[in-house]
């Protein structure tokens, strides 16, 4: 057997060995779709998205993470709005790898358009309430609807938005509802996101 079709079977062997079956913490909502922490990277889809009305542009991204040997603080809840460079051709959808000229006219028309928009997202509470499995509840507070966001902005969160603790435990199962935000003064409700452990086979992030 050749050297090269060993490396090719070893680096198959490696990639089928890494798949991974969880656990991770995928929310639920009657509203939005799922997604990777890096939206470029394969990984659980423990992301759960949704575009501001009439703002298709400006994501709010809601995500909650484990603990663990690294970072054994506790769970951790991370909710925030990211701009994207582009808007979306249609919910979740994508672009071309290799752009057409009709595409990259409408991407430069789309982030004319972005760039002439001033934007303000306020918040009516910082604080959301966390209901735990056996009904009990806690209140936090999210760094994120501390402040007025503006855009634009200088400060991006890019695909790690900032965190929060929201218990010391290992949470298998919680639901979160949060403070209604407001875009130029329209307040958007957000429904209850819901929790809880999936053992869903993903393709592990290997480079990203």
């Amino acid at each position: 057997m050749s050297i090269k079709r060993i490396n090719l079977l070893s680096c198959a062997a490696f990639i089928l060995a890494g798949c991974s079956t969880g656990p991770y913490l995928k929310p639920s909502a009657p509203i939005g779709w799922y997604s990777t922490e890096n939206p470029a990277c394969s990984g659980a889809e423990k992301v759960l998205e949704f575009s501001l009305p009439d703002y298709d542009w400006l994501i709010f991204r809601v995500l909650a993470r484990q603990p663990t040997k690294r970072h054994p603080e506790g769970t951790k809840l991370i909710a925030y709005v990211r701009p994207v460079l582009y808007r979306h051709p249609e919910p979740n959808g994508t672009w071309s790898l290799f752009p057409s000229e009709q595409e990259k006219k409408t991407k430069e028309s789309l982030i004319a358009e972005r760039k002439s928009q001033h934007i303000e997202i306020s918040f009516s509470s910082a604080v959301a309430t966390i209901t735990f499995l056996d009904g009990s509840e806690s209140q936090v507070e999210l760094p994120f609807f501390q402040q007025l966001y503006q855009i634009p902005s200088d400060e991006s969160y890019g695909f790690w938005g900032p965190e929060v603790v929201i218990s010391p435990e290992n949470l298998e199962y919680f639901t979160v509802k949060l403070p209604p935000l407001f875009v130029n003064g329209e307040e958007v409700t957000i429904p209850p996101i819901e929790f809880k452990v999936s053992e869903s086979t993903y393709v592990p992030v290997l480079n990203c």
